[in-house]
This record gives structure tokens, sequence and C-alpha cells, in this order.
């Protein structure tokens, strides 16, 4: 018969330990570290939700310009007058902002200069033209204008 051996008493406590009671806190006490470690980071550590979420700017202002005249590749004439959306300014006044229009002009007759009649002349034309000529002119004013809008659209 065998029984259970004694260990030398502990020297910090005197306590008898045997060797399946100190594996057994060991391992205990590394579950311990790892639930302790794991909620740390949690609450301390963790990236918030609200740090990454950026918000969508807010529509402001519309800043209209004047109707241009170009020639389409194909030597036909579009008549096209634009708007700029622009974003809420910081204290939230929808007053007029100062943008240069004469950079989205410049993108605009870069842009249409290369379409054609038959490109431009349906619905679905005109608004894919539109949707790439808003992300061209947003790309060229890094971020201050949102959207861009057709006030005239007029081909011969």
């Amino acid at each position: 018969m065998s029984t259970p051996t004694a260990t030398a008493p502990d020297e910090e406590t005197g306590a008898v330990t045997t060797p399946n009671r100190r594996r057994r806190l060991v391992v205990v006490g590394g579950v311990v570290l790892v639930v302790v470690l794991a909620a740390a980071w949690w609450f301390l550590l963790r990236p918030s939700d609200e740090v990454h979420a950026e918000e969508a700017p807010q529509p402001g202002a519309v800043t209209t310009l004047e109707p241009i005249t170009l020639n389409l590749a194909d030597g036909r004439l579009l008549k096209v007058g634009l708007a700029l959306q622009l974003p809420l300014s910081e204290g939230g006044d929808e007053a007029e902002a100062e943008v240069n229009g004469a950079v989205a002009l410049d993108q605009a007759i870069t842009y249409f200069s290369g379409k054609t009649y038959d490109e431009l002349i349906g619905t679905d034309g005109r608004q894919a033209a539109k949707a790439e000529l808003s992300a061209q002119v947003a790309e060229r004013y890094h971020g201050e204008v949102l959207e861009v809008y057709f006030t005239q659209f007029l081909m011969q």
C-alpha cells in the first residue's frame, strides 16, 4: 500500500504540501494571471470604437459656380453648371464658405473633354459622369468638397 508522501514543510508558511497540491496551485495561479491580463487589456488597452469610427461629415453650404460651355471629344458642345456641396464648418455655421471654384471647373473641363455625346446622353451616363466627377473633385479639394451637383447640363 502506498500512502501519499509529504514533502518537507514549506519554509514561509510552515504548511506541509504535496506535489499534486503544488501543481494545482501553479495551474490555478496561471489561470488567474491570464484572466487578470485579459481584463486589463479589455478595459485599458482595447481600441475604442469611438476612436476608429470616423463620422461622415455633415453637409453644409452649397457653392454654385457659373456655367461653362466646352467641347466634347466628338466635337459637340456641353454647357454644364456645377454646385459644390461643402461640409458643415466647425461651429455649425452654414455661412457661405470660401472655396476656389476654378479647381472644380478645371477638373470638369478635363473630365468632359474626354467624353462623347453618346457616353453622356442617357440618365445612366449622366449619373455615372456625376459620380466620377464628384470623386475627382473631392480628391482635388482634399475633403473640402463632399459632392458635385449639376445645375445645368445641356448638350448639342
